[in-house]
């Protein structure tokens, strides 16, 4: 699930993981912790979501320079 919220809607929620990108061993590590236990998991990444199709039409993943 994508969520793109304002910082400070994030900080009033408690989580249990705060993970600090999106990349390989942030995606490994949650998709273990979480099959194993029940938690509340929050993912910070740089930048805006872009979709899918943005990415294909742009031929880049990312926005940032």
């Amino acid at each position: 699930m994508v969520l793109d919220v304002k910082p400070e809607q994030v900080t009033k929620d408690h989580f249990d993981v705060v993970a600090i990108g999106s990349g390989f061993g942030s995606a490994f590590f949650l998709h273990e912790f979480a099959r194993r236990r029940k938690a509340r998991i929050v993912v910070l990444e740089w930048g805006r979501h872009n979709t899918h199709q943005w990415q294909l039409d742009q031929n880049v993943n990312t926005d940032i320079d």
